[in-house]
């Protein structure tokens, strides 16, 4: 037996044995390429025999999974020739409910200050703002909703955060997802806790190879068999493996390396690149001068000051788990499988059906006498054919019953279907649709119990992720951030605020987590119509009221409401441009607009006349109900009439 032995059983966490159970291979970046590499290939080998072995097969299932959610499982099936493979694909309609729902609002940080102070909560709001204009910038969105795909199908989702130092003029942040596929996992990794060991396959062209590694470029090319190195010869793809691992350091602190190797060649070797490991001198800020470097008794004191967000290095790795019971790293099981034995069974009821319904135009059996065999055989069955024979029809062609399908059948597949919709939360109130027998309150509880579905999938892999990608950023910022760089922020109010970011502006200790529930869908029409109780009953503020009606300009609609009740002749002139109004006009409109009909003054005035023109030609005018349209133009017309009257009787 080898003296490098780890567990072979999935189910590790629940032995309860005492002594020596075996030793794990230890990396650490302090021995030879050769070794490091042998050691690096053991974990690769023994990981992916764990994941693929008897009891997971993991690739298997993935495999399986996917085929399901394309519909295309049934591809490999022998059907005859008149007949064709049914689907009707309740995963792929059920998972793709899911994902915007859950990703419907982006996750919005908190950022708790350093200190009790006001410059430090405008510096942690500053940051909160920039995570943000991150998450527009790197459209997180897309990238959160195919890492929840692959966590739904895969039973891992991936995201991975690094430094670019290729974008913008001086590198920024970059996120992106990863195939769970291309991951492989430390066998002993548990959820919730960091692997000690993560590879990433990649593939790169042989010039990318060396653009990347250029202290490596002739063992690449020896490896490679390049000699002249002509294009064709550089754009040959290759793999390679990237490889991160925890280990301690002489002083027993915990650190993180990073290796590249293409097969027996370790192309480059280093400490996790996202840790400031040297820090910076600076001066020491004392709150009360000692006086004593005036008398010439001391110098300024310094202090290296280390440029980290986290405690200890991390892997740039997001994960996203769901359904683990925390025996291993990796979900037992993906959302999507849950529901393939009843999608299984939903297929099949339907091809029964199909089947019976094409047998529904029933052949026809011909007596020979009637009819003879090779003209029997001519015919297609066509509804305009027609058949000609000698003697009795009655007794010379019959046509054969079509089998009757039993009640069953049908009913069996609409329960599978809801079944699957009752194990995956996405009825049809939540898709949208509307069934033929649920009732209003019916169709409540069923959204509701789903959204704690989606909720619970929310709390538990969504805003975790998003929390650990936030902390990530703002490690890369604190590091690589030593030159300014312009951050444009886009409000929820369409408000653009434009900062100046550097690390300096990211004080040690601030806290960054995400708010519950802030990523999960709101209701619209149960917070339409609360906002609008609300504000009858004088419980919310008018800004509140049209953030809750989500007008595309809040403040801009609270600005025009507030204006109307309190200054009804300003609102006249800086909304609707009337000029030097009496305020007969503005009493009139608010009348009519409450739905009590109102007569034109006695004596109309071509102010009135103009101002209430105006008025009908305004947006506000556009947006008020039709009925209350046909009053306001009632009164106009009326209006205009009366002026003419008055200017004949002035003329005679």
């Amino acid at each position: 037996m080898s003296s490098i032995n780890t567990i072979d059983t999935p189910q590790e966490q629940e032995r309860k044995e005492e002594g020596a159970i075996g030793a794990e291979a230890v990396l650490t970046l302090n021995i030879s390429d050769s070794e490091l590499r042998a050691l690096l290939d053991y974990k690769l080998r023994t990981a992916e025999a764990f994941w693929n072995g008897k009891g997971i097969e993991l690739d298997k299932k993935r495999e399986r999974a996917e085929s399901y959610w394309t519909g295309s499982y049934q591809d490999d099936l022998d059907f005859f020739g008149h007949e064709f493979p049914y689907v009707d694909n309740r995963i792929f309609m059920s998972l793709e409910t899911i994902i915007p729902i859950a990703l419907s609002r982006p996750p919005e940080p908190d950022v708790s200050p350093a200190k009790d102070k006001d410059a430090s909560r405008q510096l942690a709001d500053d940051v909160k703002k920039v995570l943000l204009a991150k998450y527009q910038e790197q459209k997180l969105r897309g990238k959160f909703r195919m890492a929840l795909r692959h966590l739904l199908l895969y039973r891992l989702g991936v995201l991975k955060y690094r430094w670019n130092k290729d974008i913008g003029d001086y590198g920024d942040v970059e996120v992106d997802w990863v195939r769970p596929q291309k991951i492989i996992v430390d066998k002993g990794a548990i959820c919730g806790k960091e692997p000690e060991f993560v590879a990433e396959y990649m593939e790169d062209t042989v010039e990318a190879l060396v653009d990347k590694f250029p202290n490596k470029q002739s063992e690449i090319y020896r490896k490679f068999h390049i000699i002249r190195g002509t294009k064709k010869q550089l754009s040959e793809r290759v793999g390679y493996y990237e490889m991160w691992f925890s280990y301690l350091d002489n002083e027993g602190k915990p650190q993180q390396g990073v290796c590249w190797k293409c097969d027996e060649l370790i192309l480059d070797k280093q400490k996790n690149p996202n840790w400031d490991y040297t820090g910076e001198e600076v001066l020491i800020e004392r709150e009360e001068e000692t006086g004593f470097e005036d008398e010439g008794f001391g110098f300024p004191e310094t202090e290296t000051v280390y440029h980290n967000h986290f405690t200890n290095p991390k892997m740039p790795y997001i994960f996203l788990s769901y359904l683990n019971l925390g025996r291993r790293f990796i979900d037992d099981l993906a959302l999507a499988e849950v529901a393939i034995p009843l999608q299984k069974v939903v297929d099949k009821r339907g091809q029964q059906i199909v089947e019976n319904a094409d047998a529904a135009n029933s052949g026809w059996v011909f007596n020979k006498e009637f009819i003879s065999k090779p003209e029997a055989q001519k015919l297609t069955g066509a509804f305009d054919e027609k058949v000609v024979g000698d003697g009795d029809v009655r007794s010379g062609a019959m046509r054969l019953p079509p089998p009757t399908l039993p009640a069953y059948v049908i009913e069996d597949k609409f329960d599978a279907r809801n079944e699957i919709d009752n194990l995956l939360g996405t009825h049809s109130t939540t898709r949208g649709e509307k069934g033929k027998k649920e009732t209003l309150g019916g169709r409540i509880l069923l959204k509701e119990a789903d959204t704690g579905r989606i909720g619970d999938l929310v709390n538990s892999a969504i805003e975790p992720a998003a929390e650990d990608l936030y902390n990530g950023l703002v490690q890369l910022m604190k590091v690589f951030y030593v030159k300014q760089h312009f951050i444009k922020h886009v409000g929820g109010d369409g408000e653009r605020t434009f900062l100046e970011f550097d690390r300096d502006k990211i004080e040690d200790g601030i806290e960054i987590i995400i708010k519950s529930g802030t990523t999960m869908p709101t209701d619209k029409s149960r917070q339409r119509a609360e906002a609008l109780e609300l504000s009858k009953a004088g419980l919310i503020d008018p800004m509140t009221l049209f953030e809750a009606l989500e007008h595309p300009n809040p403040k801009e609609e609270a600005k025009r409401m507030v204006l109307y009740n309190t200054d009804p002749m300003t609102y006249l002139k800086e909304i609707l441009g009337v000029e030097g109004g009496t305020g007969d006009v503005m009493r009139v409109i608010e009348r009519i607009n409450s739905g009590e009909w109102t007569e034109p003054p006695a004596e109309v005035t071509e102010e009135y006349l103009a101002e209430y023109t105006r008025f009908v030609q305004s947006e506000d005018f556009n947006n008020l109900e039709p009925e209350i349209q046909v009053l306001h133009t009632k009164h106009l017309a009326m209006a205009n009439e009366k002026a003419k009257e008055a200017m004949g009787e002035g003329v005679e």
